[in-house]
């Protein structure tokens, strides 16, 4: 009589038996808890999100530093999934001698208000504003760090492209966020490698580069449901885009409680 000695291999096999379920539900846990960007739905992940402002204009010479430094993000390893730039063009400088075409007086107002809120001491150009407070690392030419990521559990914000709505589903870490009324999700078509000849102003003879330049907003409230906050937002065909993004708020400050993007 034969014996095959599998004592090693059968005990392996035992293992992946007995194991296996187990294997599968983590992964797919932590599948879950990734980012994600594909065909048209855009998850967050659990962890915020950081969000980096930049308030900026054609009009003004000092800007082109902080659009290119901007710009560098493209090569972030971590864009859109732990950081989302977003380029504001005010429209406060536009009675300089040059016309931003990108700007918009909401923009404008949107960094007022943050200064109204005291979240930053002025409004100015360039003006950065990072996860809703103003950042002036990038006024030290030596070290422009970003803040460290905030590392915490916010929730999982969802960004579905329907034939012409976004839907939109967050299902916040602070079950008594759930139960708010007064949370909006603001939306943004972002441009991206687009260069303007500057004719007039502080810029004029020079050639600007805009990365994550919001081309346009749109904004809608959001209503609890069960465990989470849903709504929808109409979708609009913006020329250039090249990328989306999102992000929920409380209706009466503009700091984002969690964020998402991806490329078109």
């Amino acid at each position: 009589m034969n014996h095959i000695n599998n004592g090693p291999n059968h005990f392996f096999s035992n293992f992946l038996h007995r194991h296996l379920n187990r294997i599968l539900l983590l992964s797919l846990s932590y599948l879950a808890s990734m980012p994600s960007m594909a065909d048209g739905h855009y998850r967050s992940g659990a962890t915020k999100v950081s969000v980096v402002e930049l308030y900026t204009s054609e009009g003004c010479s000092s800007c082109p530093p902080a659009d290119r430094w901007l710009s560098e993000l493209t090569q972030s390893d971590g864009l859109f999934e732990s950081v989302i730039p977003l380029a504001f063009h005010v429209d406060y400088w536009n009675d300089l001698g040059w016309r931003d075409e990108f700007s918009d007086a909401a923009y404008s107002s949107r960094q007022r208000r943050y200064q109204q809120l005291g979240h930053s001491k002025s409004v100015y150009t360039p003006g950065f504003i990072v996860d809703g407070q103003e950042w002036r690392g990038f006024f030290r030419r030596t070290k422009r760090n970003l803040p460290p990521s905030p590392n915490e559990d916010v929730g999982n914000l969802i960004l579905s492209e329907m034939t012409d709505a976004y839907r939109v589903s967050f299902e916040p870490a602070d079950a008594g966020l759930a139960e708010e009324h007064d949370l909006v999700v603001h939306i943004a078509y972002l441009g991206n490698g687009i260069r303007r000849q500057i004719k007039r102003g502080e810029n004029a003879g020079k050639e600007l580069t805009h990365d994550f330049v919001v081309l346009a907003m749109g904004q809608a409230t959001l209503s609890p449901q069960k465990n989470m906050l849903v709504g929808s937002i109409n979708r609009a065909e913006i020329n250039d885009a090249t990328a989306v993004a999102a992000w929920v708020s409380r209706s009466d400050d503009p700091t984002p409680i969690q964020a998402v993007a991806g490329w078109l």
